[in-house]
């Protein structure tokens, strides 16, 4: 009967067992291995909930395709992280790795759940996780300036969001989504929605609430770097996604002209910003905030396919930026720099992770046969089914800049003869054909992704 939630009693099980272990035997290695056989026993135990037909809806918590296909999500950028963590850190390991499961079950529990206040406490289990890990490496000044811009801009978002909550339930009494569905909203719910919105704008880094992104994603650790862009944005959607269509939708004239404004500007700014950066992280943070705005669209439109596409372009974000920051992530550990004409070379001292690199990037940019180009093509065309040309045009025109500094940092790594040293260890090698293998699947269309997709969006509306 309670199966369903067998997945985040392991994923609270964890990090509770990591420290108990610590607290006896100080090993590098027991906390890095129990918590990646955790994340992967909890993505089986979803598959297996899916492919049984079974969902879960009891005390604030409900387990539906919906929350199935975003927690694998979270979960592949879970175990994106974990997998290279241990190269990265020289101490407090089950310390990391505890907070990292934690993180991990709040972002489960945000999107798993059909009450305002669920979504509340999962948001801010997930992002009080964080705040830690984004200074973990205590002696790099930048680590401690990005986790304490993390934290104060964080917390405006968490009292912005709340707030927001509290409006609603003053003037409806219900904290259910279900229940703000049936009911006429009452002069408070204007004010509401907006605090909403904006609470919900700094989790995803939406123009011109994300200011806090460049510094943090190039100040946080690169494991960090990797869960921020490919699991805690996407909390933020999910959250969004939740909301809008299901409780909102007899405001979704006032939302999906706000959601379509963002789009733009969060496309728009975000790629123009990521041309002149010389560092690679930097770089991808702009462009990790441009593909919000793609990922928007969606909302903006507001029907099925635009909803599902909206998830697909999670998807496809979530494994082509993740795997991009950590794979930047194993080549810097090498070349001791993360400046772009650096990487000059890497092709031919590396060329696994040169070619994983390079399919991520093209896959941001929305080249076939990658997911990226999948995801933005079922945006572009929802758009241009419900008559938002200009949002599918402005979209493609802003693919289109992406791919100009995509393929600078690609001709630097095989158009340079310059020979650099490059001994990248087996993690990251095992995530490069990992994301080269996922990414192709995913861009041809592998129906079962679809399939999940759509039927996820179905239970928006």
């Amino acid at each position: 009967m309670y199966f369903e939630l067998t997945p985040y009693l392991i994923m609270l099980i964890v990090p509770l067992t990591v420290v108990a272990i610590d607290l006896v035997i100080n090993s590098k290695r027991i906390p890095y291995l129990l918590t990646i056989i955790g994340i992967l026993i909890s993505i089986s135990l979803f598959l297996d909930i899916l492919l049984s037909g079974t969902s879960f809806n009891k005390y604030m918590i409900s387990v539906n395709k919906f929350s199935i296909y975003l927690s694998i999500i979270f979960l592949i950028g879970g175990i994106l992280t974990a997998t290279v963590s241990n190269e990265f850190l020289e101490s407090a390991h089950a310390e990391f790795y505890s907070l990292l499961s934690f993180s991990l079950l709040g972002m489960m529990l945000a999107v798993s759940t059909k009450n305002l206040i669920m979504i509340y406490i999962g948001m801010e289990l997930a992002s009080l996780s964080l705040i830690p890990l984004v200074s973990f490496f205590k002696k790099k000044e930048k680590s401690t300036e990005a986790a304490l811009k993390y934290l104060i801009l964080n917390g405006i978002s968490s009292a912005l969001f709340i707030y927001g909550i509290s409006l609603f339930y003053v003037s409806t009494s219900t904290t259910n989504l279900i229940q703000l569905s049936k009911i006429s909203l009452g002069p408070l719910s204007l004010p509401a929605l907006a605090f909403v919105v904006v609470g919900i704008g700094f989790k995803i880094s939406a123009v011109p609430f994300h200011f806090w992104a460049p510094d943090t994603f190039e100040g946080a650790p690169t494991p960090i770097t990797s869960f921020l862009s490919s699991s805690s944005k996407k909390m933020g959607f999910g959250v969004a996604l939740l909301i809008f269509p299901m409780a909102l939708a007899s405001y979704q004239a006032n939302w999906t002209t706000v959601f379509a404004i963002l789009a733009v500007g969060t496309m728009t700014l975000g790629n123009i910003a990521a041309i002149k950066q010389e560092n690679i992280k930097r770089m991808l943070a702009y462009s990790s905030i441009s593909q919000s705005g793609y990922i928007l669209i969606g909302l903006a439109v507001a029907t099925k396919i635009g909803l599902a596409g909206s998830l697909i372009q999670i998807l496809a974000h979530n494994l082509g930026s993740g795997a991009a920051f950590i794979l930047i992530g194993g080549i810097a550990l090498t070349i001791n720099t993360e400046l772009i004409e650096e990487f000059k070379g890497l092709g031919k001292s590396s060329p696994l992770i040169a070619l994983a690199l390079t399919i991520c990037l093209l896959s941001l940019g929305g080249i076939p046969p990658f997911a990226g180009f999948l995801s933005k093509f079922i945006l572009f065309l929802s758009a241009i089914e419900e008559n938002m040309l200009w949002l599918a045009v402005i979209g493609i025109i802003n693919s289109a800049i992406s791919i100009y500094y995509y393929a600078n940092v690609i001709k630097n790594m095989y158009f340079y003869d310059k020979q650099i040293k490059s001994e990248i260890s087996r993690p990251f090698k095992i995530i490069a054909v990992f994301a080269i293998l996922s990414l192709i699947a995913v861009g041809l269309g592998y129906d079962p992704i679809l399939e999940l997709a759509i039927e996820a969006a179905n239970t928006l509306t």
